[in-house]
This record gives C-alpha cells, structure tokens and sequence, in this order.
C-alpha cells in the first residue's frame, strides 16, 4: 500500500487543528501531528530570555519526522514519539499504522523540501490576523503572552510559514464555519485522490 499524504499548514491559530479534527471524524483520512516530533528543551532554539522557541523549523527533529513518513508512505508501520508540551520533552513512543489517505498537519511541513516532495496535496488554512490572535489568546487564557506572541510567534510566522503558502494547491479560509472549511477539504481531497 502507498499512502496518499495531505498537508495541512497555515498560521497558528488558523484553524489547522479543528479542520483536522473535523476531517478525521468524519472518516476522510487519519490524522498525523507534526508536533509529536518537536525537540526536548535542551535541545530546542531559545529565545532571548532562554525560553523554548517553537516557532522556528530547527525545534523540530525533521530527519526523524522525513524517515518516518518515507515509511509510512511504503506501507511500513512506524515508532513515532510522543511529545508532552508541559514537560517540553518526548515521554515515550507509540506505534502508528499506514492507512490509504494520511493527513499530516504542522505549522513547518512544507519548510524541508524532502518532506514537502513527499504531500500528494497540499492544503493552506489561514484567517485574518487579528482572528489568529484572538484564537491563540483564547487557548492559553491567563498564560498568554503578548510580547512573546509579537516578538517571537509573529516573527516566526512571517518569517517561516508565511512564505510556504505559495506551495499550496488548495488555500482554505480559517475565519468560516468549520462545517464549511471541512467541505470544502473534504471536496479537495476526493478531486485530487481520484485523479
């Protein structure tokens, strides 16, 4: 078996993750988080104030993730880590199996072109700005940070993702009905896997 891959990308806080959610449940394709492969702490790029910066490609062990996903575009049941953001640190592994359709999201994924050669179709998500912030801020409620936001996760979003939107085929828009985002990936997908 040959896994048909799709990527997601986008800013964080475009909705990458609910349109995965979505797509997933209703039984499209099974979903991959990028995230499992980010870096310990130790290993990770800092901020200048010695913070784990997530928000540039070198926090990410992307020969593991490009490895793992030539395997599983084989056929080959894969050791993937399991990343626990609290602890910023892997704490274990698990199994994840090949299956038809594969939906693989991540904010840098189209970054190295190795992995990017490997997405059959690539999907973008993205919002307005200031819906992107209110998201982020939502999620980490009294955590939220707005110099660490503008300095650092701005920065690294202008600077890394951003620029990955032109290798997109299809570009989704984040700021509308989940419902309608995930028929209009749901639409995308069945064009582009009956090819």
């Amino acid at each position: 078996m040959i896994s048909f891959f799709i990527g997601l990308v986008g800013p964080s806080g475009s909705g990458k993750s609910t349109l995965a959610d979505a797509i997933e449940k209703e039984g499209v394709a099974k979903r991959f988080r990028m995230d499992a492969y980010y870096k310990s702490f130790e290993a990770c790029p800092k901020t200048p104030d010695g913070r784990a910066n997530y928000d540039v490609p070198e926090s990410l062990d992307l020969e593991r993730l490009y490895k793992d996903l030539c395997a599983l575009k084989r056929g080959e049941t894969i050791t993937m880590p399991v990343y626990d953001r609290a602890q910023e640190r892997p704490v274990g592994t698990e199994l994840f199996s090949p299956v038809p359709v594969l939906l693989i999201e991540g904010l840098f994924l189209y970054n190295e072109p190795r992995i990017r050669d490997l997405i059959d179709l690539r999907l973008w998500i993205e919002a307005p700005e200031a819906l992107i912030k209110s998201r982020r801020a939502d999620r980490q409620g009294s955590t939220f940070d707005e110099a660490y936001y503008t300095h650092v996760v701005c920065e690294g979003q202008r600077r890394y993702v951003e620029p990955m939107r032109r290798f997109a085929k299809v570009v989704l828009d984040g700021s509308e009905p989940t419902e309608v985002v995930a028929a209009r990936a749901k639409e995308a997908i069945e064009k582009w896997y009956n090819r």
